[in-house]
């Protein structure tokens, strides 16, 4: 059993919320899915909850920034996590110049913070770590990597009990917001 299982549970039940919120969507709007933006909010969303309500064993949710998705954690190692999607890691990789005019502040008492980069696939879930610090640009949270992503394991969908199985029919945004690179890449030249 890994560390990493129960986050990875609740990554899995988070992607099936978000899949029956969109088969509601089509349902009352003539088939037309949610926006790739909505689905990966639904998946956000639904881990916060899993987390604020402590089903997921052995992680605190770190609520500051709850109203943006973001999922924050700290585990009781004190090994504090950023869930991030894979696909989102060009933009943290990216040369950033001068990226901070500021720190953010982490938790009291907690180790650095490591991005936990997921990638579904049809059954599965990978997730690696990469340590970044985060700081202020802007007036906006910004995280530049520290070292090079180290994989740290894979699940599969079918150790989850009483998980519907994902709609191979459907499309996959459970990159998670891939179309926010292009975004996040447009605000870093000014595009705001």
């Amino acid at each position: 059993m890994s560390y990493l299982d129960p986050l990875a549970e609740a990554l899995f039940r988070g992607r099936a919320y978000a899949e029956a919120a969109d088969a509601l969507h089509r349902k009352h709007h003539d088939g037309l899915p949610v926006t790739a933006m909505a689905r990966a909010h639904n998946m956000r969303s639904s881990v916060q909850a899993q987390l604020a309500t402590g089903t997921v064993d052995g992680y605190v949710l770190v609520d500051k920034h709850l109203w943006s998705g973001r999922v924050e954690v700290v585990s009781e190692a004190l090994q504090h996590y950023l869930l991030k999607a894979r696909n989102a890691l060009p933009f943290e990789a990216s040369p950033q110049g001068d990226l901070f005019d500021g720190i953010a502040e982490l938790p009291a008492g907690v180790g650095p913070l490591l991005l936990l980069l997921y990638t579904f696939s049809a059954d599965n879930l990978t997730f690696a770590t990469a340590p970044v610090e985060r700081g202020r640009r802007n007036g906006r949270i910004r995280y530049a990597l520290l070292d090079l992503p180290t994989e740290v394991g894979k699940w599969s969908a079918h150790d989850v009990s009483d998980l519907p199985p994902f709609d191979q029919g459907s499309p996959d945004d459970f990159g998670d917001l891939s179309y926010d690179v292009q975004f996040l890449e447009a605000d870093q030249d000014g595009y705001e």
